[in-house]
């Protein structure tokens, strides 16, 4: 039997299905050699399907912060798709005169994107599902305490890379109160919170927190 990293529940290994962590639709245009060596865990197929819409809405973010020739290819993409999609919903910002401003993305696919990572990396690192007493919240608001969250991953251990450090480097440890930098820690019943920093294509930063619920 194997667990889903998802939804935590066992399945025998043909109703599982490989997901990347993070998506390959990230990877459009970059060299092959940047998909190598890219995280998969298992995912029953409910799960597996349950994110493709969250996986192109934050292709399409990524599309509109393209500043390199490299994601050339991602941001043709996701322009292609940013205006199929606004056929149905209005979506593109304009000013009086016509001209486009900027795009709206839906925060709930974003977030459910995020944490839909920070389960798989989870999974990767310790090698089972995150248990279900903790809630899994995604921040997207830069405040003072995301910053010093931030600051205590990056300050105190190493980036780790899914395929390429250009495309996802991740860093994911409990929180705690620490004697020593740069030692790998290991989630046991005390941690309270759980903590996960993923920098996208060098453009896009999020702060993913489990915290534990009272019993």
């Amino acid at each position: 039997m194997i667990q889903c990293y998802n939804c935590g529940k066992n399945f025998d290994k043909k109703e599982t299905n490989k997901e990347h962590i993070p998506a390959k639709g990230l990877f459009e245009g970059y060299p092959d050699n940047y998909k190598d060596n890219r995280i998969t865990v298992r995912s029953c197929i409910s799960c597996n399907s349950s994110y493709s819409k969250d996986d192109e809405e934050f292709r399409n973010l990524i599309g509109t912060m393209n500043s390199e020739k490299e994601r050339a290819t991602l941001s043709a993409k996701s322009a292609k798709a940013i205006i199929a999609i606004n056929k149905q919903f209005d979506r593109i910002i304009t000013d009086y005169y016509g001209k486009i401003k900027g795009v709206e993305f839906d925060e709930a696919n974003i977030d459910r994107f995020h944490i839909k990572n920070f389960k798989g990396l989870f999974y990767n690192e310790y090698k089972y599902a995150v248990p279900t007493e903790y809630k899994i919240i995604s921040l997207t608001e830069p405040t003072d305490n995301t910053y010093h969250l931030i600051h205590y991953l990056v300050d105190n251990f190493k980036w780790k890379i899914s395929g390429h450090r250009d495309v996802f480097g991740y860093i994911i440890q409990p929180l705690r109160e620490l004697e020593q930098q740069s030692i790998d820690l290991i989630p046991n019943e005390n941690d309270k919170i759980i903590l996960a920093c993923m920098d996208y294509n060098s453009s896009h930063t999020a702060l993913v927190v489990a915290v534990k619920q009272k019993d």
